[in-house]
């Protein structure tokens, strides 16, 4: 691959602050989904009877939230049939969680709805995949909102990402910068009776 002459010099002025780039971004990643764990809490427990995990930024990469009605097994674990979690979509698997966020090389954070195919029933992948389309391409409220289907993964997703600049002008107090999030939840709930017709109707 060949680099500009400008990039390079960049490079070599600045070796310093690229050694400890891993560190550093490490370090950025854990302040930036603490403050989206906090966001994302806040407005599910502002919701009628929702419950979540938020403990992405301890390493765990869980945020996952659900109304309380939805489906669980009876068993000790009580494992959920469906649930809404925050991810990064396709163009994000070979990017650190940072670039996502911050939308590079078309990349991005997404609120993901999903299923637990075997609790379910569903006999493989491709039944799963072709309910789940059907239901999507039917729910024309979920297209307003900026949803997408993910014919790779069988997911749908709202997609978002953050202004670089106006999460370094913020660092480390984000607020205003986290619009986009805000943005994304507003249309999860307002597109949330379509997945909860689709989730009732998995038992």
């Amino acid at each position: 691959m060949s680099y500009s002459a400008e990039l390079c010099r960049l490079v070599i002025c600045n070796m310093e602050i690229l050694e400890e780039a891993p560190s550093i971004v490490a370090s950025v990643e854990a302040t930036l989904f603490a403050a989206i764990d906090e966001r994302i809490k806040r407005r599910i427990e502002k919701q009628n009877n929702w419950e979540g995990v938020y403990s992405f930024s301890s390493g765990e990469e869980e945020t996952t939230f659900a109304p309380k009605s939805w489906p669980k097994t009876k068993d000790a674990d009580e494992s959920c049939y469906a649930w809404y979690e925050l991810d990064h979509t396709e163009d994000g698997e070979e990017l650190d969680w940072l670039s996502s966020a911050t939308g590079l090389r078309n990349a991005a954070l997404c609120l993901q709805f999903d299923v637990d195919m075997d609790l379910c029933g569903f006999k493989n992948a491709k039944e799963y995949k072709n309910r789940l389309l059907r239901f999507y391409a039917g729910a024309s409220v979920l297209h307003e909102a900026g949803f997408h289907f993910s014919e790779f993964y069988g997911v749908i997703y709202r997609p978002f990402a953050f202004d670089a600049g106006k999460l370094a002008e913020e660092y480390p107090d984000f607020d205003k910068a986290l619009e986009p999030l805000d943005a994304a939840l507003e249309d999860l709930f307002k597109a949330h009776d379509e997945f909860d017709k689709f989730v009732k109707g998995l038992e």
